[in-house]
């Protein structure tokens, strides 16, 4: 089961997840937990998704959350303990652009 430091991590993912319509990573939220190899790559590509997405509503000043670059920090390491700690490190890094 996914530990995150802080609920905000996890309330920052539930909202891009919604904007970027990803219904896996919805479940996978829902759930706390990942089934097998092929949701990681799904979730990594999501959070690289959200990276680049955060990215510009930063520029364009339009985002909802401020700081956003220490919250993508904090929720790439909760994610990546968590793979890591299901074996998936391996998955998880690969999908790194």
């Amino acid at each position: 089961m996914i530990e995150y430091k802080l609920d905000k991590e996890k309330e920052i993912l539930i909202y891009y997840a919604n904007i970027l319509d990803d219904k896996i990573v919805l479940d996978f939220l829902k759930k706390n937990y990942v089934s097998n190899k092929d949701e990681v790559k799904v979730i990594a590509k999501f959070y690289w998704s959200l990276v680049d997405l955060s990215t510009k509503e930063d520029e364009e000043n339009i985002g909802k959350y401020e700081n956003m670059e220490m919250w993508l920090e904090r929720i790439y390491t909760s994610l990546h303990i968590y793979f890591c700690n299901e074996g998936y490190d391996e998955v998880w890094d690969n999908e790194i652009p």
